[in-house]
């Protein structure tokens, strides 16, 4: 045989072991492709799920019957609302006391030592 048959036949071997490679890799990229499609599929599902689920919290949150905390308070807004809120413009030169959450009315104390007494 001569060197030339010897080199189309080793040619020929090394193509069609590639061939045979490409078709298990069409293969396999076929089965990797599936299950990405099927995981794909998945994830949509989990994202409206947790989509829906946001929703429904924020729905929850907008009807909530106080207002939401950062979680470092202590207590229950209802713990404050018998409690007086001391302020001073002035830097305690004059003193106004006023209840929990009530802006608008507020009562003006004569002496900042009477706060002891109108607890």
């Amino acid at each position: 045989m001569s060197k030339s048959r010897k080199y189309q036949m080793r040619l020929h071997r090394i193509v069609k072991n590639i061939k045979k490679e490409m078709r298990l890799n069409k293969e396999e990229y076929k089965e990797q492709f599936a299950k990405l499609i099927t995981e794909n599929s998945d994830l949509k599902k989990q994202v409206l799920e947790l989509t829906m689920e946001l929703a429904e919290l924020k729905d929850k949150l907008a009807h909530y019957p106080y207002t939401p905390t950062d979680g470092l308070e202590v207590g229950n807004p209802s713990d404050y609302e018998d409690k007086m809120i001391y302020e001073s413009p002035d830097g305690g030169e004059t003193v106004y006391g006023r209840r929990f959450q009530e802006y608008k009315s507020r009562k003006l104390i004569k002496d900042p030592r009477d706060i002891s007494k109108s607890e």
